[in-house]
């Protein structure tokens, strides 16, 4: 309800009324003084306090153009990081809209994070052993991805992946839609992929990949593309596909 309330312009109040007004009312209420500062806004991290995420005085909210006002909790934020070396601590469970590192420093997640976008435009973003998992446009063509963690894609959307990039653990759990990958890829450690009807590609120019349980195993059951002329492909262990459309 409070994203609702915060987020969506086509909410009519007008349409809201007697009991129910006074329950929306209420529940608002509550929400204002239970949220801990929470709001469906764009925020920057100035870090003024401490390494703590959910401290609301280490970010600039771009939306109110204010300090102090709030951080990015879920759906409806998104967070900006420049030019600052800092492991983040206590990073919500929710779903941010977007994740942005675009100056140089270095960004370590202390915990696991989620969002719909992730973008690393310079500077260093470093997943510090835990997974992040994104539903929507990944692009890390930027800047220096380092991972000893996971990497997860999921959803039913449509997702492209680019830069060249090499994961420690890629999870593409997807449940529909479709993964693409553009850049150069490594897994050093494992690559899984869930058994549902979506598409994968590959087109970059070189790829390696590797599976904790050999062989390579693609259990996706739409298609999967390798290559789109001239790439190279090494399959640690071999490789199988279970019914793809096209390969």
């Amino acid at each position: 309800m409070w994203y609702i309330l915060q987020c969506n312009k086509n909410l009519d109040m007008k349409t809201l009324s007697g009991r129910r007004y006074k329950a929306v009312l209420l529940f608002l209420a509550f929400l204002l003084v239970g949220a801990g500062g929470v709001f469906c806004d764009d925020y920057s991290w100035d870090g003024e306090a401490d390494t703590d995420w959910s401290n609301a005085v280490n970010w600039y909210n771009d939306t109110t153009t204010t300090n102090d006002d709030g951080y990015p909790a879920g759906v409806g934020d998104t967070a900006t990081f420049g030019d600052y070396t800092v492991t983040l601590t206590n990073i919500p469970a929710g779903t941010m809209d977007a994740v942005t590192i675009n100056t140089s420093g270095t960004i370590t997640l202390g915990a696991d994070l989620n969002t719909t976008a992730m973008t690393l435009s310079a500077g260093t973003l470093n997943d510090g052993g835990n997974t992040i998992t994104a539903v929507g446009a990944v692009d890390l063509s930027g800047g220096t991805f380092t991972s000893t963690g996971t990497f997860t894609l999921s959803g039913g959307a449509a997702q492209t992946v680019a830069g060249n990039i090499t994961f420690n653990n890629l999870s593409i759990s997807k449940s529909g839609g479709s993964a693409s990958f553009s850049g150069n890829l490594t897994t050093s450690t494992d690559l899984t992929t869930a058994s549902a009807a979506y598409d994968i590609s590959f087109t970059g120019g070189t790829n390696s990949f590797t599976a904790a349980a050999p062989p390579v195993a693609f259990n996706n059951t739409g298609t999967l593309t390798l290559g789109n002329g001239g790439d190279d492909f090494t399959f640690d262990g071999g490789l199988t596909a279970t019914a793809p459309g096209t390969l």
